[in-house]
């Protein structure tokens, strides 16, 4: 219900202290300011009437427009209600509840009424009770060892038959295996059947006598070994803190058992006997029926077994056996993985063999794999007579053991190989040395060996055919009066890294030959024993060639760029002359005597048609290089293709079919208006010339949660609006698809556009922080799909209640800033014409001469950019320092201008302009002001 004024003044002047109430007008500065606002916020009224409210609001909330939000909101709702954060006259910050509502004086809206309570001290100790209880909890979550809090269960004679979990954390779920809420609420006996009464009556005793029990015990439904501290937390509660040591008496089991084996296979000499030591501590470790240790003939797919462990009464499976007849694992054993089956009969594997298996007592079996090379080469396995679970713990045993068997196999082989090896040493070495020569004199390769200081030892002949120099001339010294003096330095600390033990790989330099030229050599080199080996290779020719190829590349795109601008040049050019004559024909039929009212306007009409095209063909130049001014605004982007519905009927004619595909929910955007209708109208006039005229055209708007993949780009996550124009036309060409958003790129005949249309679509997504993707396949139709950023409703009502604020009053003065005399003549007139004063100035320095020291007499500046001497942009941060209070609105037609435009604060207006642009962005700078 309005609050008429009386009661609205009555309320602020009679309100309680505590509470602020503060009331504005329309352009939210303060006209009211209640002794409980003075109290609060610490500002006397005298100091904020007639200041705007968002003073009160933290910086913020300010630069995100929130004073205006509130204000939009209370309009649309009725009142704003919210609890943050707000600033008083110190400096200093308070959090406040409170209440935005619209003011009227009867029918008339007025202002707003912002009505504030501090609730601070509220504040701070919730959010001290929630930082201590967070502590609390975080601590509890985050502890390493489990902890479970319980409460001791009685009969009715007060015996303690029982104890039921009240809480449990994170670390004790997984340490169990089972979830809180399979646990809170349920007593021991409910979670853990059959379990020993020992719990029951340990657990009663901590909590009967205060005294803390520490135990080590196995949880067998867990097959876990736990061990922990119980201690009392009065009444019949208790607390338990337990670690779960099931690993590390696993680990200290298989630490025994390895060490067993290690003892006993040390003195062992045959590999089979190793082998066989080996599966036996498996064996009687694991409580196996059998194990053993065999070869893997990997392509007959064959075992072949020496000997193997057997319990009493298992037949031993020493021999070849074929892996097929026992099941198809072998497949999972030639790709290196472990087979581990609990029960053959029920494993897809073995059971159509499980019967062979269970006659030779295999029922349960544990296959690991000996891989070397990439090779299946051997295999230990276990067989138990009956099902078997195997643990985790089992198979890190088995794999151990494997590890440890397979080491020493292969050490008591290599021991025989080298003993076998000795006797024909002398042999081999003789046979080494005189290939490790025919190597050293024939290769082409510069071979050296020096010290560690670089003083070459020995070269080989490759050294003299490269350099000309003789071998003598290379030995006792380093290479240094060699090296080319820019060389000399780098292959110093080259050395310098070798002889610390660094290896060096890929460095260049250059040697001189006796012709006095250089050769450029490519180095690898190793330190071993002292000494440096390396190897140069003679690069010359190839760098050589690698220059020749860069320079041809070079050539070739200097070409490609020519071409484009060429391309670029004709295209424009032809546009432009065609717009030209229109405007020139125009006026010379306006300068004909005696014509007629119609004809004028039509011809004015025609001039001012041609003009909006030319502009629209310099914006999608620009768009293609992103350099142009986008003047953003929250719109419903559903809503603005069917307001194009009528022109796309028109530009695609009566043989295309439009489907609009949008749901009633609004998906709203903020982007440039203009830029967002020409680049949906870019898309289907393509998409009309893809189909020839005929055919049906689809566009669908909806939600999108990311920016698919595309060009070489990682999928982009977000909330965005898609507006996807489907065609039914001949597709494009794979050859093509890659170059449609390239400008100047057309497959149109001569004369028949730039070439400009879908690179202002890509330069429009790009600047306005979405992008454009295509999907066509030939014959099938084409779908490009534009993506833009979804925006908020609070910015369109926002923006809607920014809109809605008063121009700049009639008769106005406003200072023109511009150095071509014709501009500034027609920017006076146009300014006239709106109801304004006018003076101009040619320069910056006449204009600040004009203002002078206070800037008397004008309301407004409006000034070109690009100027000789100091420019627009200059001029306008001079007045903003010197002369705050008078707003200052920019022109220009500068690409780089219009691309810089948000490195400044001030209002830019892009050039050619209308009178009804002109009028509009003066009234926004001047209300902002």
């Amino acid at each position: 219900m309005p609050i008429p004024a009386a009661t609205r003044h009555a309320a602020i002047l009679d309100s309680a202290t505590d509470f602020a109430i503060i009331a504005t007008d329309l352009n939210a500065l303060v006209t009211d300011w209640n002794k409980g606002a003075e109290n609060t916020l610490g500002w006397l009224a005298a100091d904020m009437l007639g200041e705007p409210i968002d003073r009160i609001f933290t910086p913020q909330d300010r630069a995100g427009g929130r004073p205006s939000v509130e204000m939009a909101l209370a309009l649309v709702n009725g009142s704003a209600e919210d609890e943050r954060w707000h600033m008083r006259a110190d400096g200093s910050r308070f959090w406040a509840s409170g209440r935005m509502a619209p003011l009227f004086d009867g029918d008339k809206h007025i202002g707003f009424l912002k009505i504030l309570r501090d609730r601070t001290a509220a504040r701070i100790e919730t959010d001290r009770v929630r930082a201590s209880e967070e502590t609390w909890r975080g601590t509890f979550e985050r502890l390493v060892e489990g902890l479970l809090i319980g409460e001791v269960v009685r009969d009715a004679a007060g015996r303690a038959i029982d104890w039921r979990y009240l809480e449990v954390n994170p670390a004790w779920e997984r340490m169990t295996g089972s979830t809180r809420e399979q646990a809170l609420g349920r007593t021991i006996r409910e979670i853990i059947p059959g379990i020993e009464d020992a719990w029951i009556t340990e657990f009663s005793d901590v909590v009967e006598t205060g005294e803390p029990l520490s135990f080590l015990r196995e949880v067998g439904v867990w097959s876990r070994w736990y061990e922990g501290r119980v201690f009392t937390l009065g009444g019949e509660r208790f607390g338990c803190l337990f670690f779960d040591v099931t690993e590390r008496r696993n680990d200290a089991a298989r630490r025994d058992a390895l060490l067993a084996l290690d003892e006993r296979i040390r003195n062992l000499v045959d590999p089979g006997e190793i082998a066989f030591a080996s599966a036996q501590v498996l064996g009687e470790l694991l409580g196996a029926s059998r194990a053993g240790y065999g070869e893997v003939d990997r392509d007959a797919e064959n075992i072949r077994i020496e000997r193997d462990w057997n319990a009493d009464g298992v037949q031993t499976l020493a021999g070849t056996h074929r892996y097929r007849d026992f099941g198809t694992f072998i497949d999972d054993l030639k790709a290196g993985r472990l087979v581990a089956i609990d029960d053959t009969a029920k494993d897809a594997r073995t059971a159509a063999t499980a019967e062979a298996l269970k006659a030779v007592g295999a029922v349960s079996l544990l296959n690991l794999p000996i891989i070397e090379h990439g090779e299946l080469v051997a295999m230990l396995y276990l067989n138990v007579a009956s099902p078997h679970v195997w643990t985790p713990n089992d198979i890190a045993i088995v794999r151990d053991v494997a590890d440890r068997t397979r080491v020493a196999v292969e050490r008591r082989r290599a021991e025989q190989s080298l003993l076998e090896l000795n006797t024909t040493l002398q042999q081999q070495v003789e046979d080494r040395t005189q290939e490790r020569d025919r190597v050293w004199q024939v290769s082409r390769d510069m071979l050296g060996v020096a010290n560690t200081d670089g003083v070459w030892l020995s070269v080989n002949p490759a050294w003299s055919e490269t350099l000309g120099w003789p071998e003598k001339a290379f030995i006792g010294q380093t290479s240094a009066w060699l090296e080319h003096p820019d060389d000399h330095l780098r292959t110093r600390k080259e050395v310098t890294k070798l002889a610390s033990g660094h290896t060096s790989m890929f460095f260049e330099n250059r040697f001189r030959t006796t012709a006095g030229d250089y050769r450029c050599l490519s180095w690898s080199a190793v330190p071993l024993g002292g000494l440096l080996y390396c190897v140069a290779r003679d690069v010359t020719e190839q760098k050589e060639r690698d220059a020749a190829l860069l320079e041809t590349e070079e050539q070739l795109r200097q070409s490609q760029k020519v071409e484009a601008v060429g391309q670029l040049t004709g295209g424009v050019a032809h546009d432009f002359n065609n717009l030209l004559t229109v405007i020139r024909g125009s006026i010379d039929l306006l300068r004909r005597p005696a014509l007629s009212e119609e004809k004028r306007e039509r011809y004015l009409d025609a001039i001012s048609d041609t003009t909006d095209r030319a502009t629209r063909l310099t914006s999608q130049l620009l768009a293609f290089a992103r350099r142009q001014t986008l003047k953003a605004e929250t719109f419903d982007g559903a809503r603005s293709i069917s307001g194009l519905r009528e022109m796309l009927d028109t530009l695609t004619g009566s043989r295309v079919t439009i489907d609009l595909q949008a749901g009633d929910a609004p998906l709203l955007v903020r982007v440039d208006r203009s830029q967002f209708d020409t680049a949906i109208v870019n898309m289907a006039v393509n998409a009309r010339d893809a189909m020839s005229g005929e055919g049906t055209l689809t566009i669908k708007v909806e939600e999108a949660s990311a920016i698919p993949p595309a060009r070489s780009h990682a999928a982009v996550p977000g909330q965005f609006v898609a507006v996807s124009i489907t065609d039914t036309g001949s597709g494009i060409a794979a050859d093509q698809i890659d170059r449609i958003f390239e400008p100047f790129f057309t497959t149109k005949g001569v004369g028949h556009g730039t070439g400009l249309g879908l690179s202002q679509v890509f330069g429009f997504a790009k600047q306005s922080s979405g992008d454009v993707l295509v999907r066509s396949e030939p014959g099938l139709g084409s779908t490009f799909t534009l993506y833009l950023p979804k925006a908020l409703e609070e910015e369109r009502l926002a923006t809607a209640f920014s809109d809605a604020l008063a121009p700049l009053p009639q008769g106005a003065c406003i200072l023109v800033v511009e150095d071509n005399s014709e501009v500034g003549d027609f920017a006076t007139q146009a300014l006239t014409e709106l109801g304004y004063k006018t003076h101009l100035a040619v320069d910056a320095t006449s204009a600040l001469v004009e203002l002078g020291r206070d800037g008397a007499g004008y309301d407004l500046v409006f000034s070109d950019v690009v100027m000789p001497g100091m420019s627009g942009i200059e001029l306008a941060q001079e007045i903003e320092r010197r002369l705050p209070h008078i707003p200052v609105v920019l022109t220009s037609g500068y690409s780089s201008v219009l691309a810089e435009q948000d490195s400044h604060a001030f209002e830019l207006l892009q050039k050619p302009y209308s009178l009804e642009e002109l009028g509009r962005v003066l009234a926004r700078v001047s209300t902002r002001n």
